[in-house]
């Protein structure tokens, strides 16, 4: 226990720390995210890319276990892995509290929030963001009222004293009484916000057993775990599932909190008493101690506040000139912009945000906003001594270059108007140096700013009571005028520095495209597999049935950072590293191995639209779950760009192929609203622990059959269908059979002899045997791109049925947002192809199988059948006479899934039909991914 006079001290001292006031910081992180990245509208925005746009706009990040992990954001301990979230404690969850409330009315009241309340904002991502700039300053020793504070789980910390840096001294504040064992830490303000010490000699050294748990380096961990989190294992629950989901959630909530917390450290590196080892603070504290000096000292924050919040300044004697309070209407609102916003600045290590002293050894060419203001301005501690304007020169001002402007108090004193003497001068900027003099903020002095005011009397009363003191008392003070200008000179700069570390933060892009076949996936649906009574497809070992490979292309497109004050470029080429793919979807729980528990579609010709059956789920399954799921690949090892190509500038270069391998944590076959993402962690230009992330939007699985159909063939005459004959067009059983797909077309599944029986044929009531696959298909090139599926079957003896491709568009099930009105009907007409509802409609998407002969085939139902003859463009549906229902249909197993296998996809191999029918095959597979239909061609002409 501290004894009580230190404790009191300690209690005093507190409140002389803060630097912008909390709703000020909240207003300029506002403005901020609102210009960056973060924002939907800004042209490079990482919405689409991490999924938000699919999120609720009130509240993206709230989870659905009310009461456990509702809008809550976790306070962790520094984890010893921080790859692995499980090695974190989450003891602490930690809500919102009515002091944020308090500032979201206050700006919502002044018009600079557009919600129509709290509610409706509180738990917007702004307001995350803007929750860390004013939870940064909660400080457990200050006089906070019970149900304001967000009580640090961890015990009572002191956080404002590491809210101070010094960059010409590269110093922490330091005043003996705050800064001992006995009281609390004093950190480096840089420190203390990135999480990592020894900044000046590159990205720092991690500070493994930080007390700051809402560091930069705390907002990086929070992103991944965000990103990739999954803890149910192999074989996972649905309550597993949805935790993992929940939490993954209130971890994005986390990372956007933090970084609040960052910049908040970043703006108070624009307030020049937080650059120096200027203690300030609430007007209050000086009431305490009966010092006068605390009331000056933490006047320009109120005043700010004020000014930014409508509130009457009170308790502030020194600075007014005529000793008087200003009423809230008649103080001038805070500029946040000039005629033109301040340029966002761009730098290549997030410390340079703060200062650039690492690379820049001249103070007046230093670049970071704490260069700016502690060169720039004087603070209330830091003030000139009297006498003739002797103040000591500073590093981008001399006596020499300041200006004079008399300014009318309003006063009258022996008949004449009291004037105040304003100091003016131009303050250096490195980056921008006439932003003062076109911005039009600063007009009135002609670009220059109000530094100082010089005068015999601290307040124009004193002139009046005691108009005998001599010139030499001259004394140079900070007033309205000087607090007013600097503070508009200021925030603009802030929020523009504060813009551009969002962006730094969220600057890692990949893109990922589709392989040559525009083929992402491939199952064998004849692996025997059941459901379990939470709808997760189960094989017999009770692993997830689904997708274990994922082939893709993949390329760093982070843009090079052009360096604001030198215009150098920076790569932002990857180092050492991992890539993992994680795949984000939905389940339909209906799904049933037979795909019954599909929309199923009957034959119809065109254009008319076939009927529609909708599946009889079992109680409590739905044709899509409520909660968004992933599936973690295991990482690929990234040594460099040659792993990893782009980031360079220039020409992109090719993006490289990778196969994500999904073996231990499958994606099912019955994902729905189905998203892969590529997420890299490691060396990302001079950062040694970015992430860069990227995404693509697939077709769900696409479930396509092929089926032993020679109990009828074709007559290529008159294009019908005819019973076999034994005599000339026989029954037949299919011995092997390759499988291609794309264009070009390669090799995804075989199954021969060495397999089993052949596929048999339809014979009274024995069922005929089929193979089915399901596909992960891109998205089509256009509108009217169709995927083309080979099928090359062959039967000893010859004659083989001959070989033939269909052409599907790729089935959708997909929701248009996250959280969508089940009660929405599905959209007319039935495939989403065909009519995409309005864009912010909330809607599902369930696209139907087609249905075949009585059975559920998939978006693709090829039969293997004889025809007469030389073939036609095209041949009659099956189902157009129709033919006879089958009773059932086995789906073989035991065939090799060659994409699964083959390191390199393998070209389809050169088998029948003769040359000219093959070519005349291969254009029709290049026109439909063209979007061509050749029979409708035909028929025009």
């Amino acid at each position: 226990m501290r004894n009580n006079t230190a404790l009191f001290a300690l209690l005093l001292l507190c409140g002389e720390l803060y630097a912008f006031e909390v709703g000020t910081h909240a207003l300029i992180s506002k403005v901020a995210h609102d210009g960056s990245v973060l924002s939907p509208s800004n042209p490079k925005s990482i919405v689409p890319v991490l999924g938000f746009e699919r999120l609720d706009k009130i509240s993206p990040f709230a989870a659905l276990f009310q009461g456990v992990f509702d809008n809550v954001y976790l306070d962790n301990e520094t984890p010893t892995d921080p790859n692995n979230a499980s090695l974190s404690s989450l003891d602490f969850r930690r809500r919102p509290q009515e002091e944020e409330r308090k500032i979201f009315r206050g700006l919502l009241t002044r018009g600079f929030l557009v919600e129509p309340n709290v509610g409706a904002f509180e738990l917007t991502t702004p307001a995350w963001l803007m929750r860390g700039s004013i939870r940064e300053d909660d400080n457990d020793l200050a006089t906070y009222s019970v149900g304001e504070r967000d009580e640090d789980p961890w015990g009572n910390h002191f956080r404002a004293p590491s809210h101070f840096y010094d960059p010409i001294n590269n110093a922490a504040y330091n005043k003996p009484l705050q800064c001992t064992p006995a009281t609390f830490d004093c950190n480096r303000s840089t420190e203390w916000a990135l999480g990592r010490t020894d900044l000046l000699t590159g990205a720092g050294m991690l500070q493994q057993n930080r007390r700051n748990h809402f560091t930069w380096q705390d907002a990086r961990n929070n992103y991944w775990w965000a990103l990739t989190l999954t803890k149910s294992g192999t074989i996972p629950t649905s309550l597993q599932r949805q935790t993992d989901a929940y939490e993954r959630q209130v971890r994005f909530a986390t990372t956007v909190k933090s970084i609040g917390h960052v910049i908040h450290l970043l703006q108070d590196a624009g307030q020049p008493q937080h650059t120096r080892n200027d203690a300030h603070g609430p007007v209050a504290s000086s009431f305490a101690t009966g010092d006068a000096a605390g009331a000056k000292n933490g006047i320009f924050e109120q005043y700010t506040e004020a000014r930014v919040l409508g509130l009457e300044v009170t308790g502030a004697s020194a600075s007014f000139f005529d000793g008087s309070f200003p009423p809230a209407d008649l103080l001038p609102p805070v500029k946040l912009s000039g005629a033109q916003p301040y340029p966002i600045p761009r730098f290549r290590l997030p410390v340079f945000y703060f200062t650039t002293r690492a690379v820049d050894a001249d103070v007046s060419n230093r670049r970071g906003l704490a260069d700016y203001s502690n060169r720039g301005f004087f603070t209330f501690g830091t003030l000139p001594k009297t006498g003739a304007f002797a103040f000591p020169v500073r590093p981008s001002v001399s006596p020499a270059t300041y200006s004079t402007l008399e300014v009318d108090t309003g006063l009258i004193a022996g008949g004449q108007p009291v004037l105040e003497k304003l100091l003016l001068a131009s303050v250096a900027d490195s980056l921008n140096p006439t932003y003062d003099s076109q911005s039009g903020l600063l007009t009135a002095f002609g670009g220059k700013v109000p530094l100082l005011r010089a005068g015999i009397f601290e307040r124009g009363f004193d002139l009046i009571q005691n108009p005998q003191l001599a010139p030499a008392d001259i004394g140079l003070v900070i007033d309205e005028n000087v607090m007013r200008y600097s503070a508009d000179t200021l925030i603009p700069r802030t929020i523009a520095y504060s813009t551009g570390m969002i962006d730094y933060f969220f600057r890692g892009r990949l893109e990922i495209q589709p392989n040559e076949q525009r083929l992402f996936g491939v199952l064998d649906m004849g692996t025997p597999h059941t459901v379990d009574p939470d709808g997760y497809p189960r094989r017999a070992d009770q692993r997830i049935f689904g997708f274990e490979k994922v082939r893709l292309k993949v390329r760093n497109v982070t843009e090079l950072i052009t360096e604001s004050g030198n215009l150098q470029t920076f790569p932002q080429t990857v180092g050492t590293g991992k890539l993992v793919a994680v795949a984000r979807y939905h389940r339909n729980a209906c799904y049933k191995p037979d795909l019954s528990g599909e929309r199923a579609q009957a034959y119809a010709p065109t254009p008319l639209i076939g009927n529609i059956t909708e599946p009889t789920c079992s109680v409590g399954l739905p044709t899509r779950t409520q909660v968004q799921e992933i599936s973690v690949s295991a990482p690929i090892n990234i040594t460099g760009p040659s792993d990893l190509p782009g980031g360079a500038g220039g020409t992109l270069p090719a993006a490289l192929d990778k196969v994500f391998d999904f073996s231990a944590d499958p994606i099912p076959v019955n994902a729905t609203d189905l998203f892969i993402q590529v997420v890299y962690r490691g060396q990302l230009g001079e950062e040694t622990d970015g992430i860069a992330v990227g995404i693509v939007d697939v077709q769900e699985p696409t479930f396509y059959t092929t089926w032993n159909n020679t109990d009828y063939y074709i007559s290529t005459l008159n294009s019908a269908w005819f019973i076999q004959n034994s005599m000339s067009i026989m029954r037949r059983g299919v011995d092997a059979l390759t499988l291609c797909a794309g264009f070009p077309s390669r090799v995804i599944y075989t199954y021969g002899p060495a397999n089993g029986p052949a596929l048999s044929p339809f014979v009274a009531q024995i069922n005929p045997e089929a193979v089915r696959l399901a596909l992960i298909l891109g998205k089509p090139n256009t509108p009217a791109s169709t995927f083309s599926v080979r099928s090359i079957p062959q039967m000893f003896p010859a004659p083989s049925a001959i070989t033939r491709s269909v052409f599907m568009p790729g089935q959708q099930r997909q929701a248009s947002r996250e959280t969508f009105n089940a009660a929405d009907p599905l959209p007319t007409p039935v495939r989403c192809q065909a009519a995409q509802p309005a864009a912010g409609t909330s809607f599902w998407c369930f696209d139907p199988v087609q249905r075949r002969r009585g059975q559920n085939m998939g978006d693709g139902a090829q039969p293997i059948f004889y025809s007469t003859g030389s073939p036609n463009l095209s041949d009659p549906d099956v189902d157009a006479p129709p033919l006879p229902v089958f009773p059932g249909m086995p789906i073989v197993s035991g065939g090799v899934n060659r994409f699964d296998l083959d390191a390199t996809a393998v070209n389809c191999p050169m088998v029948q039909p003769p040359s000219v029918e093959k070519r005349l095959l291969e254009l029709r597979e290049e026109a439909a991914e063209l979007g061509i239909d050749l029979d409708k061609v035909r028929l025009d002409n």
